[in-house]
């Protein structure tokens, strides 16, 4: 019905070329997964995604050919006041994506509240695949 990319959250790879990846990564910017859940309704498919500290201007959402894309992008501030002693907060983007078929594309509805996305897509009414042409 529906295919999402996994979450994977693995400290050692299958594949000895990753051990490279971080050499050459650049560092400024940290890629970070967020976990979502895909509700299957009757009519409607409802995609929750965790996102705290998130505002909506750091969140894309685009429905194309049977695939949602939910990716996420935050800059970080850049502040004059150098007297950290540790810091993490860093920029990080990340990119989610999920085959859901048989969607209405003009009733997509999305919502960011409390740092959780909340999107809603309304299945089509005459999902089909095939058509029959006439011939003249």
């Amino acid at each position: 019905m529906y295919k999402i990319k996994p979450y994977y959250n693995n400290v050692l790879s299958n594949n000895v070329f990753d051990l490279f990846d971080d050499f050459f990564k650049d560092t400024r910017v940290r890629e970070r997964n967020f976990k979502i859940d895909v509700r299957d309704l009757k009519d409607k498919y409802i995609v929750e995604a965790e996102l705290p500290g998130l505002s909506k201007e750091d969140v894309n959402i685009k429905y194309e050919n049977d695939y949602l894309t939910v990716s996420v992008h935050k800059e970080e501030v850049k502040e004059e006041n150098t007297d950290y002693v540790h810091k993490e907060i860093t920029s990080f983007s990340s990119e989610r994506r999920l085959y859901l078929p048989d969607v209405d594309p003009t009733k997509l509805g999305a919502k960011l509240d409390n740092g959780i996305l909340v999107i809603t897509l309304n299945k089509s009414e005459h999902a089909t695949n095939s058509y029959l042409i006439d011939i003249e």
